[in-house]
């Protein structure tokens, strides 16, 4: 594998949940276009590649940590899994025998006043309740993966 099939075909996605009077909110962060991979500007909770020998958690604790500068108070694996095809302008970044990628679905619980500093990926965040988060979560399966969530969200609880 070359240096630029760094990547294995498989990542995470983690939304960061925090209970407030009444409901739960969503923190989502608004990525920024990334034209070289062929990504516009969108919604999203926090999500990464899992590295070679690392296991998809931990995958998901680097990358909040490096998205958002957090440390989850819980982080709970949905045990849901998702294939998407890779996309070509995509390929050279992972080994040449993928075709697809398994995204890996998290739940991580944050403090409800958390101010997150984002990595350079992103230029914005929002708490937002299920309906706004819905609304904006317009890219991949993102928007399935948030009702997901909503649908089980008791038994994420910590």
């Amino acid at each position: 594998m070359s240096p630029l099939q760094s990547a294995q075909p498989r990542s995470v996605q983690v939304y960061l949940l925090a209970a407030r009077p009444g409901r739960t909110h969503y923190l989502l962060l608004h990525r920024l276009p990334f034209p070289q991979l062929g990504l516009p500007a969108f919604w999203q909770g926090v999500s990464g590649t899992v590295k070679a020998k690392e296991s998809p958690a931990d995958a998901a604790r680097r990358e909040i940590l490096t998205k958002t500068g957090l440390a989850p108070l819980a982080l709970v694996d949905t045990e849901v899994r998702h294939a998407f095809p890779i996309r070509p302008e995509w390929r050279d970044r992972h080994p040449s025998d993928s075709t697809e990628i398994t995204e890996h679905l998290f739940v991580a619980w944050i403090d409800p006043g958390a101010s997150p500093r984002l990595s350079a990926k992103h230029d914005i965040w929002r708490w937002c309740d299920t309906t706004e988060a819905a609304e904006l979560l317009t890219f991949g399966h993102n928007a399935d993966c948030l009702r997901t969530i909503e649908r089980h969200l008791d038994d994420f609880q910590i």
